[in-house]
């Protein structure tokens, strides 16, 4: 697997310490993940962005690649949704994959998905709301094959479909997942 650099367009904070939670947005409440119990890509500095609000962002490889797949790690926020998400060919053609995330508030996976964190409340700017256990989903799609490479992937409109990690599959890399 190659983890794609989503660094320049990490745009929510979406987890964060106890004494950070004020700057928690993952959802229109304020809310956020514990950063104690879910480790998260980022940086650590309190009140830094961690993972992508998806708009659209069309982020580029450092080189083109021969993938099978995509593994992502994120969760939606005010409901479950399945969006496109778009693999752009070295000729600039454009594959779409479906990939679906749970609402982080779920309980069980809509799509199949697999838990890949989980946490024991949520953060809620003025204390700790217990009861939900808040839920990072990872969801995978496979291409269909062909000899394409490709050398960016273009994520969905959709504010409420969070990403934390994108993955590609490199060939070899897909037996066992559906």
């Amino acid at each position: 697997m190659k983890r794609v650099d989503l660094g320049p367009w990490l745009n929510n904070v979406g987890a964060t310490r106890d004494s950070a939670r004020m700057s928690g947005e993952f959802d229109s409440f304020g809310r956020s993940f514990p950063k104690e119990e879910v480790l998260v890509s980022g940086s650590d500095v309190d009140g830094a962005a961690d993972n992508v609000q998806c708009e659209g962002q069309r982020i580029c490889f450092s080189e083109p690649v021969n993938i099978v797949g995509i593994r992502v790690i994120g969760a939606c926020d005010g409901g479950t949704f399945c969006e496109p998400i778009g693999l752009v060919t070295v000729l600039g053609g454009v594959v779409q994959v479906s990939c679906g995330l749970t609402d982080w508030l779920a309980s069980a996976p809509h799509f199949g998905e697999t838990i890949a964190a989980f946490a024991t409340h949520v953060h809620e700017p003025s204390g700790d709301l217990i009861g939900p256990r808040p839920r990072l989903w990872c969801s995978t799609a496979i291409v269909a094959p062909c000899r394409q490479q490709y050398v960016a992937v273009q994520l969905p409109v959709n504010p409420s479909f969070h990403l934390f990690a994108v993955e590609l599959l490199m060939p070899g890399e897909q037996e066992g997942l559906a």
